[in-house]
């Protein structure tokens, strides 16, 4: 009884250099799937005065980690909704119109979430695919 084992070196090398183009890839996959949903993100969000939108930033906490979102404080509000508003220090709330007036009511009604970044992530969850697999033909074509 024999055993014989043979080894083609040729497609381990191939191996090797494709695990090492991923290696080098993957921070570009991120930045450009990061890139691609602040773009996105930015498209959802509501502008009324522009403020949420213009505040969504891509952060690298790490080399393989990126963050994408808004700063502003009330963005939560924005994206989950919120419940019944009362006045907390006074009789009434003021509410400025656009006009430069305001109006006065005893309580707010909830408002609804507009959920601008679950929509992000969705489109992103499908995009992904398309961009790694752009990212890593530049890479092995190198």
């Amino acid at each position: 009884m024999s055993l014989t084992v043979d080894v083609d070196l040729l497609g381990l090398q191939v191996f090797r250099s494709r695990v090492e183009a991923l290696r080098v890839s993957l921070p570009r996959i991120l930045d450009e799937a990061a890139d691609f949903a602040r773009r996105v993100m930015y498209d959802y969000a509501p502008k009324r005065t522009g403020r949420l939108a213009e505040s969504i930033v891509v952060q690298a906490p790490s080399e393989l980690e990126r963050a994408v979102g808004p700063t502003v404080e009330y963005a939560s509000y924005v994206e989950y909704g919120r419940g019944w508003v009362y006045p907390v220090h006074a009789r009434a709330l003021r509410i400025p119109l656009e006009s430069g007036e305001a109006i006065f009511r005893k309580s707010a009604r909830p408002a609804a979430g507009r959920h601008f970044v679950d929509k992000t992530m969705f489109e992103l969850r499908d995009a992904l695919p398309q961009i790694a697999e752009k990212v890593l033909k530049e890479a092995v074509e190198k």
